[in-house]
Formats: C-alpha cells, structure tokens, sequence
C-alpha cells in the first residue's frame, strides 16, 4: 500500500493526516504547534509535533509506522527542513506554506482565487493556463490588512476612542474586557503591553467583534465592513493578474470567514463591482486535506477522481497528542 502524509503546521496546533493513493483517510493525530521555530526551544517542539503526529496518525490507523511515499507539510510561518527531514520517514517531502494547502483544499483542481483571512492575511489564485499570482501575506507591520489581528487592534483603538469621548459608544467595550479577561480598559491596556500577550490573542477578538456587529453595534459593523474591503482589495489584486474567466471563483477561508454577512456580503460586492463574472463559493476541504491532494499531485495524480474526492469529503477523528496548555494568568 502506497502512503502518503498530509500535515498543517499552525500558530496553535498541527494536524496530521495518514491516508493511501487513493485519498482513503486512514488516521489522523493533532500534536502541539510546529512553527515558532526561532523562539527558544522552537526546533525541538517542530521536531515532537511532527514525529508525534506521525506516529499518533499511524496508531489512530492501526498500524504500525513506516515510511511513506510522500509527505506535503504546509506551514504557517517556516519550517526547518533538516528538522522535518529527521522527524519523518519519507522518500519524498513537499514543503510548502500555510496558502499553498489552504488553496488546494478549498480548490482542489486548482483554479481560482482564495484568500486567506486568519490573524493575518493572503491571496492566493491560479488561472487554467497555470498562470499563479499572490497579494497580501506581508506580516503584521508591512501588511495583512483584513486579517484578524489587524481587526483586534482597530477594535481596541474603538474602545479607546469610545472612552476618551473622541467616538461612538460600542459594545465592544464590555466584549473586549470579556475576551482578554481585564477588569477595566486601564487594566487591558496592561494586559495588551505584556510581553506575553501574543499576535494570535490579538486576533482572536475578531469573534468579540463579529458577535458585537451580530447584535447591531454600529461600530463593529463599520470594522467588519473595512475588513471586507481590505481582503477584497487582495483578491481583486489576483484577479487583475490572471485570466478571470479562467479563474471566477472566490473562495474565502480562515477563522473570519465565521463573521458572517457583515463581513461577507461587503467583500462579496467589492470583488464582483471591478470583476463581475467572479463568484464566491464555500470552500471544498480543509487545509490539511489539501496537503493530502497536493501529496497525490507528488505523486502524478493531476485530476481528483470522484471516488478519491469522496474519500476526502469523509469526516477526520483526530487522536489528541497535544501538550497540556498552561493555566492563563488573568492578570
């Protein structure tokens, strides 16, 4: 039986996927997070989430580990290839970054246009004619405007204004103390400034800010609004560079895409006012199935069978090897 791996490398976890040429899932583990590898220790916690997930997913299936044809690891960040290349027994390694899977998942023959709206954002598409272009993606000084770290930081800077009288009264203000666990906006402010306070737990107050434009508050609609217009700014940028008519639909994925019409009817309406024939659609897989299709493509599977796309669309139960988080200090 052929093997092959399929792994997402993220912020917060990794995920591991075991299946065989003909996409049939067999075993899949979540270990720890794979891609702070320039922080003390990053190199040893790479190397254990990987090997771990490799031998969770092999459990999980039954089996005992050997080596695979092919691995495709997406990673946010970087990876650190001698790293992997020790954690893994595989003839071959695909290395790629987190767009790269996160494109094939949500398109899996490839053409289209797919952003990327998680803490940071990305665009990423490809025409019929292989013709690739990518915006955004550029960290959170130079860029990812849209992504949910840059929402955070508007929502507290609302907050503040809010409090200072210099803007408009939001229920934000109670939602941001409730996220970050603050009593008062003197006690976020030291909180935010803490060294150990994290780009990541910026960006999750993105879900504070879509429940707060969910009940009405005008503020909050305003940020989801400008958030829209800043990710369709990136795939309008795509789709200028490719053949649209190749390459019409839009995909949005990552944790924004949960806010909701506030955010995606107002990205919807600035994509299809410059590039009419574009059309957005839910994304097909995750990312790490799309490392898997990206593993078959290793392995000259160009075209997904649909017994292969059925395989795929089958739910993934993951064994759990992640480490035990440490009790957050509230402050």
């Amino acid at each position: 039986m052929v093997l092959i791996l399929g792994i997402d490398g993220g912020q917060s976890s990794t995920r591991t996927v075991l299946a065989n040429a003909e996409g049939e899932l067999l075993g899949a583990c979540r270990t720890g997070p794979s891609n702070h590898i320039h922080e003390v220790g990053g190199l040893e916690r790479q190397y254990e989430a990987l090997h771990d997930g490799v031998l969770g997913a092999f459990a999980e299936a039954g089996m005992a580990p050997r080596r695979v044809a092919v691995a495709c690891l997406g990673m946010t960040g970087s990876g650190h290839r001698a790293t992997i290349e020790a954690a893994l027994d595989t003839e071959r390694i695909a290395l790629l970054g987190d767009m790269d899977i996160g494109f094939a998942g949500a398109i899996p023959d490839l053409v289209g246009t797919a952003v990327i709206a998680g803490t940071g954002a990305i665009a990423q598409g490809r025409d019929a004619h292989g013709k690739v272009h990518r915006t955004g993606g550029w960290g959170f000084l130079a860029g990812d405007e849209g992504g949910g770290y840059d929402l955070g930081v508007h929502a507290l800077r609302a907050v503040y204004r809010a409090f200072d009288g210099r803007g408009p009264q939001t229920r934000l203000t109670p939602a941001l103390l409730a996220h970050y666990r603050a009593s008062d906006l003197r006690h976020l402010r030291e909180l935010l400034y803490r060294p150990s306070t994290t780009r990541a737990q910026i960006a999750a107050s993105a879900v504070a800010v879509a429940e707060a434009a969910a009940a009405g508050d005008a503020v909050a609609t305003m940020l989801l609004r400008r958030a829209a217009l800043a990710l369709a700014e990136l795939v309008n940028g795509v789709l200028d560079a490719l053949d649209v008519s190749a390459a019409r639909s839009v995909v949005m994925i990552g944790g924004l895409a949960a806010a909701g019409p506030p955010l995606l009817e107002p990205f919807a309406e600035a994509v299809r006012a410059r590039h009419p024939a574009a059309r957005l659609t839910p994304p097909r897989f995750d990312a790490v199935r799309g490392a898997l299709i990206l593993a078959l493509r290793e392995l000259g599977v160009e075209r997904l069978s649909p017994a292969r796309l059925e395989h795929l669309d089958r739910p993934i139960t993951y064994r759990d090897a992640r480490p035990a988080a440490p009790e957050e200090d509230p402050g």
